[in-house]
């Protein structure tokens, strides 16, 4: 999974961690080029989590080296957050503000990536992009800025937009605190659609999801890829083959065994 002359999207060297006070993660190495879907498998407790929370820069390794796009996830945190998004298990929201308002504030929190103007990074996804349209307008085409207030509305309209590719438009305005479990994820892929980072990391994405949700989750990891986007995702799921994961890979007893490339 070695990458070319672009670098690694992830790239861990003897990469430690403690957790209760032994050891989860035992000298791990890994590499994952850019635009790779790679599924970590492993049973209950045996660190996928931990190795997600990792990479996402929630939690420091006890030793050895992390790096995501080249930037250490110690040093240069803040960096390594402006191009990775992570949905967890519940999705990640805030229960007392409303699904449009955590959208919202995703965008606020989110570090500006480098090389993306301030039109861009504002509006991440724009409502064409996520209803498949390419057409673009001649000011953002130029980079400018749209005016106030119609930057407002462009940005109210794409919150919507993300809300509606997953089903939750008619809930945009209900406290996260009262949606169940699977609207919860449809929140957090969302938040990720919006975002679109360049490292999609995935704390298993399909529990809580009816059927028709794991379909949509199926649409749009494999857009995320059709775009370049590198997917790290931990599943118990073992029939998401038609996804062609790029690489198959096990967590057990703190380090990682290959199954495929």
């Amino acid at each position: 999974m070695s990458g070319g002359a672009d670098g690694l999207a992830i790239e861990l060297k003897g990469v430690t961690r403690r957790m209760g006070g032994e050891y989860v993660l035992r000298g791990i190495d890994l590499e994952v080029a850019p635009g790779k879907l790679v599924v970590l498998r492993g049973s209950n407790g045996t660190g996928k989590t931990t190795l997600l929370r990792l990479l996402a820069t929630r939690l420091r390794p006890a030793g050895g080296q992390a790096l995501v796009f080249g930037h250490d996830l110690t040093r240069e945190a803040a960096a390594a957050r402006a191009r990775l998004g992570l949905l967890t298990v519940m999705g990640g929201s805030f229960p007392l503000l409303t699904g449009r308002e955590n959208l919202e504030l995703a965008i606020a929190l989110t570090p500006r990536r480098p090389g993306r103007s301030a039109r861009a990074e504002a509006g991440r996804h724009d409502l064409r992009e996520l209803s498949g349209s390419r057409g673009r307008s001649a000011r953002a085409e130029a980079g400018q800025a749209e005016p106030t207030e119609v930057g407002k509305a462009r940005a109210e309209a794409t919150h919507l937009a993300a809300l509606g590719r997953v089903g939750l438009e008619q809930a945009a305005d209900k406290l996260v605190r009262t949606y169940s479990s699977g609207m919860k994820k449809r929140l957090g892929l969302a938040r990720l659609l919006l975002l679109d980072p360049d490292l999609w990391l995935l704390d298993e994405p399909y529990a809580a999801l009816d059927d028709l949700g794991k379909r949509l989750m199926d649409e749009c990891v494999a857009a995320a890829k059709a775009r370049g986007r590198t997917v790290f995702m931990a599943s118990h799921e073992s029939d998401r083959d038609h996804l062609g994961p790029d690489a198959v890979i096990e967590l057990k007893g703190g380090t990682l065994r290959m199954f495929g490339a």
